[in-house]
């Protein structure tokens, strides 16, 4: 065989694969375009209302601090360890905020296919088909 011949041989075996899988992968490329961009959006989303809500968090806890400080120098000690629970508090919710965040930021992860993986499954599926 020559050099033409199997140039000619390859473009009719893509041919071939194009016919038998080229809407398949436009819809796989699809779906994928759409668990991106979805996946993108819920990520964004995320994001910005944790650090609304870190905001929010740190507004209040500067303000409440603010405001035992005031207080614990006027009553003592007493205070002083309610400013310790409340900050205790905080970091605690901070911490439960983040790991929820991490939880789902992963469950989502889990939740995607990578295009690469689809990519060596379906030339997987195509040199079995080849073969027979």
């Amino acid at each position: 065989m020559t050099d033409d011949q199997n140039q000619d041989d390859g473009k009719r075996v893509d041919a071939i694969r194009d016919i038998l899988f080229g809407q398949q992968m436009r819809q796989y490329d699809e779906r994928f375009a759409a668990l991106e961009a979805q996946l993108r959006e819920r990520l964004s989303a995320a994001e910005q209302d944790t650090a609304r809500r870190l905001t929010e968090l740190r507004e209040a806890s500067a303000a409440e601090l603010k405001t035992l400080r005031e207080q614990a120098q006027s009553q003592g000690s007493e205070v002083e360890s309610a400013l310790g629970e409340l900050t205790e508090n905080l970091s605690r919710q901070r911490d439960e905020l983040l790991t929820s965040l991490s939880d789902q930021l992963h469950a989502a992860e889990r939740k995607a296919v990578s295009r690469q993986d689809l990519a060596q499954w379906l030339r997987e599926l195509a040199d079995q088909i080849d073969t027979r």
